[in-house]
């Protein structure tokens, strides 16, 4: 859902009316808390608006790294793509050493807000990271590389182009042995992602994968479930 073409804008004035969504699990103290625009688009955000919806497989991932704490808990951990920044934020709740949220640079106000938000006692920054961007990945890099590096639902009908910055980019962050984990929900086009794993498997080598199962309804709270095709 990232891609390099987003037009600059001006995000604020969009922001000020986003509803707000709960997450929660045992594993947290507190809930994060989050605004999202689930109907954001190009009439919005005068770009795509992907980043601004919660999706599904967020929740589904954010709930997966609860049960799995070990993962994140004393980790430099950076977010690629983090949208509303649940991910990175529940990482953060969970007890990494520090949280870096990233995303295009106008996709940022909204994480900002969301970090805020959460009031996440943890070292939690948020930066511009657009993939295979130099100036990007050294500001990144200042203070050393990243124990997990995170993306989660960035792999959708790109560029080849983009898909191989992005495992470019991967490769960049990561320390010697982290653990780089994609959340990727498999759809029909999958055939048009193909750039992504073969350039991400050229770069780490075969990977290992975790069906990720549960119904995201299940961990979030003021959304309600029309039995249709859900547009967080």
């Amino acid at each position: 859902h990232r891609c390099l073409a987003r037009s600059a804008r001006t995000p604020m004035a969009h922001f000020i009316t986003a509803p707000t969504i709960r997450f929660e699990h045992a594993a947290l103290s507190a809930p994060i808390e989050l605004e999202h625009l689930p109907d954001a688009g190009p009439e919005v955000m005068d770009a795509d608006g992907t980043f601004a919806r919660l999706w599904p497989t967020a929740l589904v991932l954010s709930n997966w790294l609860c049960e799995h704490p070990e993962v994140v808990a004393g980790k430099r951990v950076v977010e690629l793509g983090s949208g509303t920044g649940v991910v990175g934020l529940v990482c953060a709740a969970l007890g990494a050493a520090s949280v870096t949220l990233t995303d295009m640079p106008d996709a940022l106000e909204l994480i900002r807000r969301n970090a805020a938000l959460s009031r996440q006692k943890g070292a939690v920054t948020v930066a511009p990271c657009t993939w295979g961007d130099a100036d990007h990945l050294a500001d990144l890099l200042r203070g050393g590389g990243f124990d997990v590096v995170l993306c989660c639902e960035v792999v959708y009908q790109q560029s080849a182009d983009v898909l191989t910055a992005l495992a470019a980019t991967q490769r960049a962050l990561a320390l010697p042995g982290a653990k780089v984990l994609l959340a990727y929900e498999f759809r029909c086009a999958i055939v048009e992602d193909l750039a992504y794993f073969d350039a991400a498997t050229e770069l780490f080598g075969d990977s290992t994968s975790h069906a990720l199962t549960g119904s995201a309804t299940a961990f979030m709270h003021n959304h309600i479930d029309d039995g249709g095709d859900d547009r967080w």
